[in-house]
């Protein structure tokens, strides 16, 4: 019998997975919100894009189309995987997604501290399964790009979406049978608070510098954020004994000026303007995670590099598309 897959919200993340998903053998649908679901019925379409050769087209049609909250809570889902910003995980959802069997399981995406936090409220830690984006996916066409309207994703070599707990191997299982490379982990949670740890101050000094990777690279930006990673990796490790000894040995400002150069080289897209349209969109989140590190970082006495980075990206006008 074919697992049957809520994905939580159906936006870049939640389509590309939702899509390989089914493609991997489960009955998947999607909840959305009521303005959402012609674009679902109609199915989605999806670009892989792919380094020197032409995106690939496939279009996923979910089995289910949801955007009932007592749906969500009723029927006889065996996962439901939450695809959505952290800051979107209210207690109306989250009570509707709560366990109500032996079968279901969630599947938690989110970055930081604050989602798991607020999930383990409703959701016992042996019914969470935990994992990690290993692809990028953005609603294209990015400005100046040649593709039709739907979600443009790419895979990078040997990079893999992680996942842990119990029963996260059906998951891994489905996902590289669908043709999305996934693995297990012991705890892929403590590899998300890292990267997240390592990200979020890095995004908040390239959006303090205009999304232009040539002024994050000529200015003082670059440097902040180095002296913000380091607190929030300092204050992951005081709180949840995570070893990041070896992030905050070799994240120097040199190192990362290179990726800055040579990162534009390596995506099949521009990569600035997908930094742009998706942090931007995702704006709220970044804020919260900025703020959750800051609050950690107090507690070792630190934060002063992160709370100058919140307050350079505060002050800034915001243009919404």
């Amino acid at each position: 019998m074919k697992r049957k897959i809520l994905m939580i919200g159906a936006g870049a993340i939640g389509q590309v997975y939702g899509a390989h998903l089914a493609a991997g053998g489960a009955d998947v649908g999607v909840y959305v919100r009521a303005k959402h679901v012609r674009a679902a019925c109609e199915g989605y379409a999806l670009h892989r894009l792919r380094r020197m050769r032409a995106p690939q087209t496939l279009t996923f049609h979910p089995s289910h189309v949801v955007t009932s909250l007592d749906a969500v809570r009723n029927e006889p889902w065996d996962i439901l995987m939450l695809a959505v910003p952290s800051d979107r995980l209210d207690d109306e959802l989250l009570e509707a997604v709560a366990p109500r069997g032996k079968l279901r399981r969630i599947v938690t995406l989110q970055p930081g501290f604050h989602g798991i936090s607020k999930l383990t409220q409703h959701v016992p830690r042996e019914k969470m399964i935990t994992g990690t984006v290993g692809f990028i996916a953005y609603h294209a066409p990015l400005p100046g790009e040649a593709l039709s309207k739907g979600v443009a994703f790419y895979l990078p070599p040997l990079v893999k979406s992680v996942f842990s707990g119990e029963g996260a191997e059906e998951i891994v299982e489905l996902l590289n049978r669908g043709g999305l490379p996934a693995k297990l982990s012991e705890d892929a949670r403590h590899m998300m608070v890292t990267s997240t740890a390592v990200l979020t101050p890095h995004i908040a000094a390239l959006e303090a510098a205009n999304w232009s990777f040539k002024k994050l690279r000529s200015s003082d930006l670059l440097q902040l954020a180095n002296r913000g990673t380091q607190e929030a990796l300092r204050a992951c490790e005081a709180l949840d004994g995570v070893d990041t000894s070896i992030p905050r040995r070799i994240l120097r400002p040199a190192l990362v000026r290179v990726a800055l150069r040579g990162g534009s080289m390596v995506f099949p897209f521009n990569l600035e303007a997908y930094l742009a349209a998706h942090y931007t969109k995702v704006r709220s989140q970044s804020l919260q995670l900025l703020s959750e590190y800051i609050e950690l970082a107090h507690s070792n006495n630190e934060g002063r590099a992160l709370e100058e980075l919140r307050g350079r990206i505060r002050s800034l006008p915001i243009e919404l598309s």
